[in-house]
């Protein structure tokens, strides 16, 4: 299971940071429930209006091959924010492969990224 992978490589750094779709995200989504049962504490955007655009760019614009530096520089800050202010400091999960066509690395070095698909 790729949370099973995920937890693996997680595990023992701490609290993890999450962003993908909005069901992804959602309290007791199989990725967030499948985490838990190795111990690993996610957390993911507080404001309802950041899940909201977070949805929107993945359905509306990365789902059609549209990427656009506006989204990138939005999903850049959300890592930021997980990492720095709510405690992400294992870093983040990109929990959608869109997001990985997104958002790179070398985008945020100071924050780990876990590529859903690897």
């Amino acid at each position: 299971h790729i949370a099973d992978c995920m937890a693996a490589a997680i595990r023992g750094k701490g609290r993890v940071g999450l962003l993908g779709t909005e069901p992804t995200m959602r309290d007791g989504s199989w990725l967030k429930s499948r985490l838990a049962l190795h111990g690993i504490e996610v957390c993911c955007p507080g404001e309802e209006a950041d899940r909201r655009r977070c949805y929107d760019i993945i359905c509306q614009e990365l789902s059609y091959d549209v990427f656009t530096e506006a989204s990138r520089s939005f999903f850049v800050e959300l890592v930021r924010r997980l990492h720095r202010v709510e405690g992400a400091t294992a870093g983040v999960i990109l929990g959608c492969t869109e997001i990985e066509l997104l958002v790179k690395q070398a985008d945020v070095p100071d924050v780990p990224l876990y590529r859903s698909a690897e």
